[in-house]
Order: structure tokens, then C-alpha cells, then sequence
């Protein structure tokens, strides 16, 4: 098999899985794709054609099969895969990078693509000399509080040199330094944070963060990417909302990742979902 072919057999097979395609005898196309590969193209064009109906295509024996499409939009924000989806989402990079921002999510199940897809994106993006930030939560009931935000900044200060990191901070970084404990080291003498209530001081971390992300996108456009945002700790969710609110005219598309089977009504990222979709930018 040569590399195109094995190129096209994995897109064949990562865009049926994708639309969640059901039936015997699709599945078993999907997983034998170098006898029934026609039949496959067939399906996932009738998918993308079926919207909510459900449709019998005929294999290459002329038996039904019964296909039903699955909704590229979630309950909340858009599904974004291949082809077209990959196309909106360049779309909204472009977009973000001349003042227009975006807060766009990635949805699906575990292994449809996700990471690809926001890797491919963040290829284009660095091909747009946009700056690429990433944070991703993990299952581990010890990771620490705001732990995909605390990756993010890091990879941005990290290389960046310490007095314009100083600079971009301000006033801010005493506050960033609360739970970035590293940029104490990186920008020595920082005084500590003022002592504020609680929800005080959690506003003031948000408008801290939320002001330092804007201020480099001014010279260069930022992608920023939170992965698995069902295993977000309720701070790094309630930061996100703070965000959404606050990206008027940024040079920032922010792209969120998260496995709606792990999502029920209950669970906090369905709150917050429900908070952006009332937001300008999602």
C-alpha cells in the first residue's frame, strides 16, 4: 500500500468515525477499507448530505444499509472536523489575527481527532507568524487549580525575555505570580499580591491574566489551545467565562477541546458552555 493510499485510508477511517456512523455493514466497511473504499466515500458523503434524516445507501452487493447522520453541532458551539470545519476554523484564525476574535470548541468522543485537528491548526497558525499557547487539564484529582492556564502562560514566558515579560505583565504580575509560582524566579523583586478577598482577588487574577494575554497580541497574534476542558477544575472554567467577556478587538482565537460523552447536564463545563454561548465571540 503505498503512503497515499495509507493517507486515505486513515482519513476515511477518522471521518466515519467522526460522524459516529452506524450499522453493521458500514462498520465493517470502515474497518476493511481497501476491499469497499468506494462504498465508504459514498457514506460519508451521504452523511454529510443527510443532515437529522436517516437514508439507506446500498453497499457494493446491492444490500441496504441504514445510515444515520450525526450532528457536526453539538448542543454547544460547533463540531469542527475535517474539510469545511477545518476551513472555518482557518477562517476564524484569520479573523481573530485582524481584530476579530473567536472562542471556538472541538467536540467529540475519545480518539476522533481532536489533538490532530488543533495541531494541524496550530501548524497553520505559526505559518501566519501567530504565537501558539497551550494548556491541558488532566483526570488527577491532584492537579493543582487553573493548571491549563498555568501551562499557557508558561510557554509564552518561558521564551520570552524577562524584561519584556516584565513589561507585558505590568501591574499584573504579582497576581499571575500567585498561581505561577515560576515567575517569581523569572522576574525577581516582584512584590507579593494585595491581600483582597477572596472573590476580589479571584476578579483581579482573572483581569490580570485575561490583560497580559492581550497585550503581546497586539505585535503577534495568539492561538490558544485548552485541551480536555471536561476535566477543567471549576476556577480554569470560570476564567475561561471571564475571558469570553473580555476579547473585544483581540488578536486572540481561543480553541477549547472536551468529550461531550463526558459531559452531562451536571457537570460544570456544561454551565460554562451555557455561559459562552451567550458571549459575542462563540
Amino acid at each position: 500500500m503505498t503512503e497515499r493510499h495509507q493517507m486515505e485510508r486513515q482519513d476515511l477511517l477518522e471521518r466515519v468515525r467522526d460522524l459516529r456512523v452506524a450499522g453493521k455493514t458500514v462498520r465493517s466497511i470502515a474497518s476493511e477499507l481497501g476491499v469497499h473504499r468506494s462504498s465508504v466515500h459514498r457514506a460519508v458523503k451521504a452523511l454529510a448530505q443527510l443532515g437529522a434524516r436517516q437514508a439507506p445507501l446500498s453497499d457494493e452487493t446491492g444490500q441496504e444499509v441504514e445510515v444515520s447522520h450525526h450532528t457536526l453541532s453539538p448542543t454547544y458551539g460547533p463540531f469542527v472536523g475535517r474539510g469545511p470545519e477545518m476551513a472555518q476554523l482557518r477562517s476564524a484564525l484569520e479573523e481573530s489575527i485582524s481584530g476579530r476574535p473567536h472562542l471556538m470548541m472541538l467536540v467529540g468522543e475519545p480518539g476522533i481527532g481532536k489533538t490532530r485537528i488543533s495541531q494541524e491548526l496550530a501548524s497553520y497558525a505559526q505559518s501566519l507568524s501567530a504565537r501558539v499557547l497551550r494548556g491541558r487539564c488532566y483526570e488527577s484529582m491532584g492537579t493543582p487549580p487553573y493548571w491549563p492556564w498555568v501551562q499557557a502562560i508558561l510557554s509564552y514566558a518561558r521564551d520570552c525575555d524577562p524584561e519584556r515579560l516584565r513589561t507585558e505583565m505590568g501591574i499584573g504580575a504579582a497576581d499571575i505570580a500567585e498561581i505561577v509560582p515560576d515567575l517569581r524566579t523569572m522576574l525577581p523583586g516582584l512584590e507579593p499580591s494585595a491581600g483582597l478577598e477572596p472573590e476580589q482577588a479571584r476578579l483581579r487574577l482573572f483581569d490580570s491574566i485575561v490583560t497580559f494575554l492581550r497585550t503581546p497580541a497586539r505585535s503577534q497574534p495568539l492561538l490558544l489551545v485548552l485541551d480536555n476542558l471536561h476535566w477543567a477544575d471549576v476556577s480554569s472554567l470560570l476564567l475561561l467565562e471571564f475571558m469570553s467577556q473580555e476579547l473585544a478587538e483581540a488578536r486572540i482565537l481561543t480553541i477549547g477541546t472536551y468529550r461531550d460523552t463526558e459531559v452531562s447536564q451536571e457537570h460544570p463545563l456544561s454551565r460554562t458552555l451555557g455561559e459562552l454561548t451567550k458571549g459575542p465571540y462563540y
